[in-house]
């Protein structure tokens, strides 16, 4: 879980109902009806998550196999002892979809004989539910989330472009934007890299913050094998992400 400043894990209990932190930090949770999660700090504030999102891992090849699963909860709203509240809403965008791509090699031994080495291979494809915060209101105004089509990533996601901060009597006061630009890369999938932060009024505008890059080395393709046993890139070029290794005496090539 991750609510208000606190991240951790909980267990349910024998009944499926209750949930209990390990340690204990004074947090109760409950499964409300297996559709809503409901929890209570130590200080009374409620939090809600109800908003469910599921995903679908697609495996395609060399057997094909779905499988659908509830994978998170969104906060819906909190409330302190006061009944003072804030709700939080979402933009639901089904369509992000990539995939990953596993190669592995195998050997089969019977009787002391080793057959040749095999390089196989296995396509997945992982489609997600996504959503995006889109406002959070309370009784002091609301902040709204604006997005556009991120049209370079080659999944399907969205980038956000400003964040636009209202009154009570949604009078609009001001708003944050985002300016970017891609990294290099050697992938018609580029990632977005963020350049420079502005703050905008009804009539002013105020520059905030650039950022720079070490930019000298081209990013990998989203399905680069160049990476170690840790997943991290080593621009090995790698030809499978198998391991090397050593088999009556014969070497077996592999992944560095």
């Amino acid at each position: 879980y991750e609510i208000n400043g606190r991240t951790g894990m909980f267990i349910l209990d024998s009944t499926n109902t209750n949930g209990y932190t390990i340690p204990d930090q004074g947090i109760s949770f409950h499964w409300y009806s297996r559709g809503s999660f409901i929890v209570t700090d130590e200080n009374g504030n409620t939090h809600v998550f109800g908003t469910l999102r599921r995903d679908t891992t697609i495996v395609e090849s060399p057997h094909s196999q779905t499988i659908s699963f509830n994978s998170t909860w969104y906060l819906d709203h909190s409330e302190n002892i006061y009944g003072e509240r804030i709700n939080y809403s979402y933009q639901m965008h089904p369509n992000v979809c990539y995939d990953m791509y596993d190669r592995y090699g195998a050997i089969s031994v019977s009787g002391g004989n080793t057959s040749a080495y095999q390089s196989r291979g296995e396509t997945t494809r992982i489609r997600l539910q996504t959503y995006y915060l889109s406002g959070i209101n309370c009784n002091s105004g609301r902040i709204d989330f604006r997005y556009s089509p991120n049209t370079n990533s080659g999944i399907g996601d969205l980038k956000l472009d400003e964040i636009a901060i209202y009154s009570i009597n949604n009078q609009y006061l001001r708003s944050i934007r985002f300016d970017y630009s891609l990294f290099t890369s050697n992938s018609p999938e580029k990632a977005l890299r963020l350049d420079k932060i502005y703050q905008y009024g009804d009539s002013t505008s105020l520059f905030i913050n650039a950022f720079t890059y070490y930019d000298h080395m081209t990013l990998p393709a989203r399905s680069s094998l160049d990476y170690d046993h840790w997943g991290y890139f080593n621009n090995a070029r790698n030809a499978t992400p198998a391991p090397g290794f050593i088999h009556n005496n014969r070497q077996y090539a592999g992944a560095s």
